[in-house]
């Protein structure tokens, strides 16, 4: 170990054994009975700490609930990047279509939280936009690899992204509980960007 490491002390590992123990309560209870019927108190009470404790730790309640999201959410995108990196490089759609595959998993487990978030994100202009920009970037590195200029590309990868997006919120307002359908609508409002990549591809390989 060198110098600079440093092992967190006692008093660091015992606030970030109850801040993840208040997150896994929060999150059964939610999933369980919930968001609204889980209150701060609840959530105090059945992970052993004073109310005080958790505020000090979580300002609010919605707080919580965007940790337990996005850490939700981004171990949803690694598992797709995981799979995605034992394959050889997808086309576009095949990309974006990948992600779809586990992502609407996720947020059809987690609608209650995935509803509250995008309201969220809509009011505060787009911290979502972060965890979207992970599919914007991988749609456009497949344009750039056959030769679409970079502006091109971004276009493309924007227009993709918000069918995706368009998606979801039709699939969460539906009370849909399988995403099949929702899978198939997503590759046919993004059948021409696939026709654009194949005819670069045909031109860049030419």
């Amino acid at each position: 170990m060198s110098a600079k490491t440093k092992m967190p002390n006692s008093r660091q590992q015992q606030k970030a054994n109850t801040r993840s123990k208040l997150k896994q309560v929060a999150k059964a209870s939610f999933l369980k009975q919930g968001i609204e019927a889980t209150n701060t108190r609840a959530i105090s009470a059945q992970a052993e700490v004073a109310v005080g404790t958790f505020f000090a730790h979580f300002p609010d309640k919605m707080t919580l609930i965007k940790e337990i999201f996005f850490d939700e959410m981004d171990a949803s995108l690694h598992q797709s990047a995981n799979e995605l990196s034992a394959t050889p490089k997808p086309h576009p759609c095949d990309f974006l279509y990948h992600y779809s595959h586990n992502l609407f998993d996720f947020y059809l487990e987690y609608r209650e939280f995935t509803l509250l978030v995008l309201g969220q994100s809509l009011l505060q202009k787009g911290f979502f936009q972060t965890q979207l920009q992970v599919l914007t970037q991988g749609v456009m590195q497949r344009f750039d690899a056959v030769g679409v200029d970079e502006t091109s590309s971004r276009i493309f990868a924007e227009n993709m992204v918000a069918n995706f997006q368009q998606v979801l919120l039709d699939m969460l307002a539906s009370q849909a509980e399988t995403k099949t359908a929702w899978l198939t609508r997503l590759l046919q409002l993004n059948r021409p960007f696939e026709h654009m990549y194949q005819t670069a591809e045909e031109r860049f390989k030419g």
